[in-house]
């Protein structure tokens, strides 16, 4: 594993590193490329770079829903730090029209990393993020990211490497240190992973934060999510879709339209009712976000935003929440902060960041003083 930064990490994520490819399109070549608006697919490499060689103006970024919480958050002066694996292979050329390599490689880094690994690790560094990666023989993984004139989003993603992070790649000493430690949904399907976190958090006392990712995600494993909410102390993020799938299961299948709209979310009452943990916290975009905790239940409402681009917006919410849950603030200014961080995201293509507009909020959580 290489390393960067020795400093104590507040925030660690653990998660699937990958770079985002976001790229606006001027007609519709959706179904050229085989994509489809307002959905995601998983395809192979080869595939991938079908799709990447026909955008026009690609952007690159450091990826994965983790890796963008825990980058915002630094930027939030949030102490983190980020361990995921990134790729070794063969990777597509040219990527798009012009599109060259930039990223040198970086001293004392292991000389097979692909350009893609240089381009993660630079950026994540840029952010103030300690990385803690490994590699894979594999190339890094990628994330096609398409915005189609129709203002929808399309979305290929091929998490290659990104999927070959093992047990012992987690620093025991980085869990010992945080406070907080963030597992991507996505990476229920590693379970030797998962549990290896889970045993280090429980023995230091870290909190477990996990944005689930996905409906297919919280409804194939929502039986073990609650699972881990009724063991462990849990901050668990969810949307609207996520949380009815999630719901759904528990409800042993009965659909939202067989209850009553005051029962949706009865199960997350349920398993919030006895204890500060789990605090789960529902993201539903323009009418603001739910949290429950302690038998509680905690609205925060938004103002309804024109987005230029919505992804990444639920990544920034979890960043600021969590930004502000280290500086103790109350469940309802963490859900106002993170609305207010989703709204600014919201203005910016793909899973860019605004610097300037981070330090005001940044200033606002007080957490710009460290």
């Amino acid at each position: 594993m290489t390393e960067e930064g020795t400093m104590g990490a507040e925030l660690v994520g653990i998660g699937n590193a990958m770079v985002d490819v976001f790229s606006p399109v001027d007609e519709d070549v959706g179904p050229l490329l085989g994509l489809t608006v307002h959905r995601s697919i998983h395809v192979d490499y080869q595939r991938l770079n079908e799709i990447l060689v026909a955008l026009p103006s690609p952007q690159l970024s450091a990826g994965g829903g983790t890796a963008n919480t825990i980058k915002i958050a630094s930027l939030l002066r949030i102490a983190t730090a980020f361990v995921g694996t990134v790729g070794s292979g063969p990777v597509p050329r040219p990527l798009g029209k012009g599109e060259a390599d930039s990223s040198p490689p970086i001293p004392g880094a292991p000389a097979p990393e692909d350009r893609f690994a240089r381009i993660f690790r630079n950026d994540m560094a840029e952010m103030g993020v300690q990385t803690h990666l490994t590699v894979s023989p594999k190339p890094t993984g990628l994330c096609a990211i398409v915005k189609m004139p129709d203002q929808g989003i399309a979305i290929a993603a091929c998490p290659s490497a990104a999927l070959d992070l093992q047990p012992q790649d987690i620093p025991e000493k980085l869990i010992r240190q945080a406070k907080i430690v963030m597992l991507d949904g996505f990476l229920l399907q590693n379970q030797r992973v998962v549990e290896r976190v889970l045993e280090l958090a429980n023995r230091f006392g870290t909190i477990i934060a996990m944005d689930v990712g996905s409906s297919a995600v919280a409804a194939e494993r929502a039986l073990e999510i609650a699972g881990y909410c009724r063991s462990y102390p849990v901050i668990l993020f969810m949307n609207e879709e996520e949380a009815t799938a999630f719901c759904t299961v528990l409800r042993n299948g009965q659909t939202p339209e067989e209850v009553e709209p005051e029962e949706r979310y009865k199960a997350l009452k349920a398993l919030t009712a006895d204890n500060l943990f789990p605090i789960i916290v529902v993201k539903r975009g323009d009418q603001g976000a739910l949290v429950f905790a302690g038998n509680d239940v905690h609205s925060a409402p938004t103002v309804a935003t024109i987005p230029f681009d919505a992804t990444g917006a639920g990544d920034a919410f979890a960043a600021a929440f969590l930004s502000a849950w280290l500086r103790n603030r109350s469940l309802s200014e963490c859900a106002a902060q993170g609305n207010r961080l989703a709204r600014e995201v919201l203005k910016v293509p793909g899973t860019r960041l605004d610097c300037d507009r981070l330090k005001k909020v940044a200033r606002s959580l007080g957490t710009d003083k460290g």
